[in-house]
């Protein structure tokens, strides 16, 4: 199960489905994105007595929350993994693409910082799909940061559990 937060989320079809797939498989994986939402339209598990930068609440307890639903109200053993800086920097894991681009943003980024140039961020830009050929530019922070970028409705399943093959 994936949990975007472009789908507000439905509890008892949320735990319909959990119960479903843990009778069919003996287990399921919960993916959730923090900012999910319940049916009142409030982000599961933030932090209201801290804000972020923009004054929002921090979202960091999306799963702990979903872990309390499940254990309460289908007495399933559950488990939290967090992912952090580990996950996220495995360079073992990454393409020799990934490994050009992110160099290149690096490049790209400490160049822009000796011209004086701020509040812009390094972006990559693809120039052609076949063969995919990209190269960097600067974007403004004014026009990143603070501006929520959802995924199509279209790319998400009927259901509202998993991506769909748009995505």
């Amino acid at each position: 199960i994936i949990l975007l937060p472009e789908i507000r989320l439905d509890e008892e079809a949320f735990l319909t489905r959990v119960r479903e797939t843990v009778d069919r498989l003996k287990h399921c994986i919960v993916v959730v994105g923090e900012g999910v939402k319940n049916a009142a339209g409030e982000e599961i598990g933030a932090d209201k007595s801290r804000l972020d930068a923009f004054g929002h609440a921090v979202l960091s307890g999306a799963a702990e929350t979903l872990r309390e639903l499940i254990q309460g109200k289908l007495n399933l053993k559950t488990r939290t993994v967090k992912l952090g800086y580990a996950q996220r920097a495995a360079a073992h894991y990454a393409s020799a693409t990934d490994v050009e681009e992110a160099f290149a943003c690096g490049v790209a980024a400490v160049k822009a910082a000796m011209e004086g140039k701020s509040g812009q961020m390094v972006k990559l830009v693809r120039l052609a799909n076949e063969p995919y050929q990209w190269n960097t530019s600067l974007q403004s922070l004014d026009d990143i940061a603070n501006v929520e970028h959802l995924i199509p409705r279209a790319w998400i399943s009927e259901d509202g559990f998993m991506p769909n093959d748009n995505f």
